[in-house]
């Protein structure tokens, strides 16, 4: 995230799905991610520098602070922008490599 703003460096991510500056958008929280997607009936819209801005409550709930990174993933088939948070980010790596490890506190 760039700053207090809630401001998400998301462009390239946006212009992939085909989402157009003015689009109507919703956010959501699943399992401790955002999930954005397009909604006729939302309130929000794609600014038209095309870098989303995270509402205030969403942040809140996923825990994300100013200055955090974020990973965006979109999801061409499901035409959806899933943000991961640094801190689900950190537990899906560390659940993939115990996956793999071979003995007790090694990692590959």
């Amino acid at each position: 995230m760039e700053d207090g703003s809630g401001a998400v460096a998301s462009k390239a991510a946006v212009t992939l799905l085909g989402w157009s500056a003015g689009i109507p958008i919703r956010y959501d929280v699943r399992s401790g991610l955002v999930v954005v997607t397009t909604d006729s009936t939302a309130g929000r819209r794609v600014p038209a520098k095309l870098n989303l801005i995270l509402p205030t409550k969403i942040r809140s709930r996923c825990r994300i602070r100013a200055g955090d990174q974020v990973f965006l993933a979109a999801l061409l088939e499901h035409k959806l922008l899933v943000i991961y948070p640094q801190r689900r980010l950190y537990d899906m790596v560390l659940a993939f490599h115990a996956t793999l490890q071979t003995k007790p506190g090694s990692l590959p």
